[in-house]
């Protein structure tokens, strides 16, 4: 009996999808590939989306503690701004990454007159 496996025929990937299978991308580990290539590209910004996932989860978790209800709002409330900040920080870390790879892209083109 054969497994219904091994008469599928095998489909062609998207286009989105191509580029990574013909540079072996999907061969590589999760945090070996895509990751670790993006966060030596930019690591300011997995500094911000950590700093960002730590003052949402103390905003989740982080007043459960407390006796007052009206200091834990408060807590909560502080989490929550600061959460914002280091959001909009990782925004802007993202954008000025962009921005600095496009200009620099934008020097190669000329230096080689494309």
């Amino acid at each position: 009996m054969t497994s219904n496996k091994d008469n599928k025929s095998v489909e062609p990937k998207p286009e989105f999808m191509q580029i990574e299978d013909a540079n072996d991308e999907f061969e590589k580990g999760f945090f070996r590939g895509p990751v670790f290539q993006k966060f030596t590209q930019n690591p300011i910004a997995f500094l911000a989306i950590g700093v960002t996932v730590v003052f949402l989860g103390k905003a989740v978790t982080g007043a459960g503690g407390q006796k007052d209800k009206q200091a834990a709002n408060m807590n909560i409330n502080r989490n929550l701004r600061n959460r914002v900040k280091a959001q909009g920080f990782a925004i802007a870390a993202i954008a000025g990454a962009y921005y600095m790879s496009v200009r620099a892209q934008k020097k190669e083109d000329e230096r080689h007159g494309r």
